[in-house]
């Protein structure tokens, strides 16, 4: 027999016979009692931030370019193989074929594609390091020795040498952070060996679930007695006639 449905219902609030739309996101909504909710890094796990990547990774590299085209060629001899040209073009091209090839890729499928959090970080992740070991370390290098042995002589390359020094700081910290947690997770798998633990710890949870089944049930039997005896159990108050 189906149950009738009230006019307040719309259906989306979770209920009988409701369905939770919450249930239907792939993407679950962390606890409120978690400390990462109300962190400023919580917008590095969002695709925000892989779509920020994408489109940042795609200016710069065609501003390097851009720059080699308008000012880098025409300045070889000033330059004097600090860097010469055909080296700054070679790092162009480089991080260009980074960036379309592995790094826009990683980031395009994080932003869109990626069906969990752990998964799009695993992607945002592996971009941002190919993306500083490609492009922002050795174009970086290229301008600051630019900087350091002839200085600001045009406008666009000092913006090059600014946005190319952001980007090196930013994905230097970033990857640092990667590093970071990847080499903290080898060392606690090898060195405490958590996998020969499992079985004891899982064994463990299951005694701690059984234990407190069992008190529950004794404590809702106790319960119960007592509210029975509450109920007609208890004994009479004295009348006139007895």
């Amino acid at each position: 027999m189906l149950s009738p449905v009230r006019d307040d219902d719309d259906g989306l609030s979770p209920g009988r016979g409701a369905v939770n739309q919450e249930d239907l996101s792939p993407y679950k909504k962390p606890p409120q009692n978690d400390p990462l909710v109300f962190s400023p890094l919580l917008f590095f796990s969002t695709y925000n931030f892989a779509l920020f990547y994408l489109i940042w990774h795609l200016t710069l590299t065609h501003w390097n370019l851009a720059n080699y085209v308008a000012w880098v060629r025409f300045n070889d001899g000033l330059l004097k193989d600090r860097p010469n040209s055909a080296v700054y073009l070679t790092m162009v091209v480089l991080s260009s074929m980074a960036y379309w090839l592995v790094g826009g890729p990683m980031f395009f499928y994080a932003a869109k594609y990626a069906k969990s959090v752990k998964r799009r970080n695993r992607f945002l992740a592996a971009g941002i390091v190919v993306m500083f070991a490609f492009a922002d370390a050795p174009l970086w290098i290229c301008d600051m020795s630019i900087v350091y042995y002839v200085g600001f002589i045009d406008v666009g390359q000092g913006i090059t040498w600014a946005l190319r020094s952001v980007s090196f700081v930013l994905n230097a910290f970033v990857t640092w952070q990667v590093y970071l947690h990847r080499i903290c997770k080898l060392l606690h798998r090898v060195v405490y060996r958590v996998d020969a633990d499992l079985p004891a710890i899982a064994k463990k949870q299951e005694e701690e679930r059984r234990t407190a089944k069992d008190r529950r049930k004794k404590e809702s039997g106790s319960g119960g007695d007592s509210a029975i005896k509450r109920r007609g159990g208890g004994s009479r108050s004295p009348t006139r006639g007895d």
